[in-house]
């Protein structure tokens, strides 16, 4: 079976949710020529993908004719697919950055120690668990 996330379905996912919020506010839908354009794709691959896509990713109104199908909304799991929406690891990878970051500048050599070993264990043993309650943040099944 053939991998088609990377060189089919990924890109067409980007290239929906970019024009979906370029074509709403303005009471239009991408269609699948609108994306086969904006992705360089074949009509028939942006079908395919369009149609592996429905469901979990986009709302897709299908016609008789597939090449006037179009994408009427994306959900809250493409948004964070193609990195619009953070997730639990790209939020805890920040935030490790961001303590590096900081130790760097940080003048107490007390200070920069703590702040580095911080990042290390978001970096290592404690990445997993910061992950996980970063993501049920997200997904609002922890309180805040």
């Amino acid at each position: 079976m053939e991998d088609t996330w990377a060189s089919r379905d990924l890109p067409v996912l980007d290239a929906v949710v970019r024009q979906v919020d370029e074509l709403l506010p303005v009471s239009k839908s991408p269609d699948a020529s609108d994306i086969a354009a904006s992705t360089g794709l074949p009509l028939s691959d942006v079908i395919t993908a369009l149609n592996a896509l429905d469901g979990e990713y986009i709302a897709l109104h299908r016609s008789l004719d597939p090449s006037g199908w179009y994408i009427t909304a994306v959900t809250p799991r493409a948004r964070r697919e193609v990195g619009q929406w953070p997730t639990g690891e790209s939020l805890i990878e920040r935030l490790a950055t961001g303590l590096s970051q900081a130790a760097e500048q940080e003048k107490d050599p007390e200070q920069k120690r703590k702040l580095l070993a911080v990042a290390r264990e978001l970096g290592g043993a404690a990445k997993t668990i910061a992950v996980n309650v970063a993501s049920e943040m997200l997904e609002h099944r922890l309180p805040h």
